[in-house]
């Protein structure tokens, strides 16, 4: 019975949010100086002798001191078992107990990154177009479970790519070659567009010092691409592979990583999830 409230209590503790703590007392100042106001009163109505106002007085004095010490309480942190398989408002605060590796996916819009997420967390694509950040939370089914919170913001916005980035422990970053579904061409403005577009993403991290557990950068739409024929596909690679060598070399991580992927592969979307396993379970 012993070792049972041991573990009863560990689990109160560690699936609060501690970090709260110091918010928390600065937002119970007012409740202190209620009790402030008590003291003063006890002892206004002692020097008076005055009953009524000594009562009043322990009054305010515990009041205070309850509700200081309730405001003190930290929050739960959030139950990802609870909520595998459904999407959550992306929040930069959102802690989580059982922990919980927290990926973001960027790229330029149209690349693919809501289908990604979709195929990682094996839901089915809606086909809507992303137009506010997002959390879906999944597991990949090993023991024990490895949670995944995996954010995803819309494609045109910087600030919600950089927002989902700044949260990630590990990054993925989606490249391709055309952003069109219908018309299969090797587009230079779009690759010319993706530079950029990274170009920025690797400025704002400069800043702010951020470093990831694991980039993997992906050339999507190889299903596509793979049909340009041989001089094209060439042209393609070594500009992929130029942008892979700017991330190496960026600082950003330890573990840098590329991969020739399509979403419409389930294998590609597998290795994936095995490469995530590897790292959790090193």
């Amino acid at each position: 019975e012993i070792s049972l409230g041991l573990v009863g209590s560990e689990m109160c503790i560690r699936d609060s949010n501690w970090s709260d703590l110091l918010s928390n007392s600065k937002n119970s100042i007012g409740f202190l100086v209620v009790v402030g106001i008590g003291l003063s009163t006890i002892a206004i109505g002692n020097s008076l002798e005055n009953s009524k106002i000594i009562y009043t007085g322990f009054g305010l004095f515990f009041i205070g001191l309850i509700l200081f010490f309730v405001n003190l309480i930290p929050s739960k942190k959030i139950d990802p078992r609870s909520l595998v398989g459904t999407n959550i408002q992306f929040d930069e605060s959102n802690e989580f107990y059982p922990s919980v590796t927290k990926i973001g996916i960027t790229g330029l819009s149209q690349v693919g990154k809501t289908t990604l997420l979709q195929s990682l967390g094996q839901e089915k694509y809606s086909g809507e177009k992303t137009t506010k950040s997002y959390t879906y939370i999944t597991t990949i089914k090993v023991t024990p479970p490895i949670y995944l919170a995996i954010s995803d913001g819309r494609g045109n916005s910087l600030g919600q790519q950089f927002d989902v980035i700044n949260y990630s422990d590990i990054l993925i970053i989606l490249t391709d070659h055309n952003q069109s579904g219908e018309v299969n061409i090797k587009n230079d403005r779009r690759m010319e567009e993706t530079t950029m577009f990274l170009f920025n993403l690797r400025s704002l991290l400069t800043t702010k010092n951020k470093r990831f557990q694991k980039i993997h950068i992906l050339l999507n739409k190889k299903d596509r691409w793979e049909k340009l024929g041989t001089q094209n596909i060439t042209k393609i690679k070594h500009w992929f592979k130029d942008e892979v060598n700017k991330w190496i070399n960026g600082g950003f991580s330890d573990d840098v990583s590329y991969d020739y992927h399509s979403n419409l592969d389930v294998m590609d979307c597998a290795k994936i999830l095995s490469e995530i396993k590897k790292i959790k379970q090193q």
